[in-house]
């Protein structure tokens, strides 16, 4: 895997806008003063197994909307050949969203493998949170999570202003932390670093259809 850049972006100027994400996220990540992550871009992410990220995918219905996703890699042997490939590589591990893309648009839980929303071909970011090789082999890990996680509210009929793919995640990132799975400051804090690289991200995805890989200060191993 070739890598293409190190930006360093700490005080970074940052948008205003920040697609399919709460109010609340739009106004924390509009400002000048937010605690920026170091981004690594690459033509490929180089996943590794059992350990937990948060992604974000390029929104199914239109390039400018953006969709968060929870990712745990099981087998992670691909290469930056086949990320550029014209066909999407097959990626195995769980992921866990909320979605309300359906018929009567309310928001539902859903666990799926990578294949099913297409995650190669549609990453913008990964943000590392946290390595659980330690809990077990991947399919006990995710098994562990998705206990968890199934657990977490989802507010069906609620409008995307106030509820989401996002706001489920870092919901569900904070169970996580009171689990015991991964240690987080702050979900808030993460809030505002992961809109901001992905603000910074989601042009270059758009340019060359690389994604960025990010360590967030404010999520880590327990």
């Amino acid at each position: 895997m070739s890598e293409q850049s190190i930006k360093h972006i700490a005080g970074a100027e940052i948008p205003n806008s920040a697609p399919d994400s709460a109010q609340t996220a739009e106004n924390s990540a509009g400002s000048s003063s937010t605690t920026m992550p170091q981004l690594q871009a690459h033509a490929a992410v180089a996943f590794k197994p059992s350990t937990l990220y948060a992604v974000l995918l390029q929104g199914s219905d239109s390039g400018s909307s953006w969709h968060w996703v929870l990712f745990l890699p099981f087998d992670c042997s691909h290469s930056e050949t086949d990320f550029n490939a014209s066909t999407p590589i097959s990626l195995s591990g769980t992921v866990w969203h909320v979605t309300n893309a359906n018929p009567r648009e309310r928001w539902v839980y859903e666990e799926l493998t990578p294949d099913v929303i297409e995650l190669s071909s549609r990453l913008i970011l990964a943000a590392r949170l946290a390595d659980l090789s330690t809990l077990g082999s991947p399919p006990d890990v995710s098994q562990a999570l998705s206990q968890l996680l199934a657990c977490v509210p989802v507010r069906a009929e609620a409008h995307k202003s106030v509820f989401n793919c996002l706001t489920w995640m870092l919901d569900g990132i904070g169970e996580l932390d009171d689990g015991g799975f991964l240690s987080c400051v702050s979900t808030m804090a993460l809030e505002r670093e992961l809109i901001a690289a992905a603000q910074l991200a989601s042009p270059k995805y758009e340019h060359d259809g690389s994604c960025v890989l990010i360590a967030p200060r404010n999520c880590s191993d327990n």
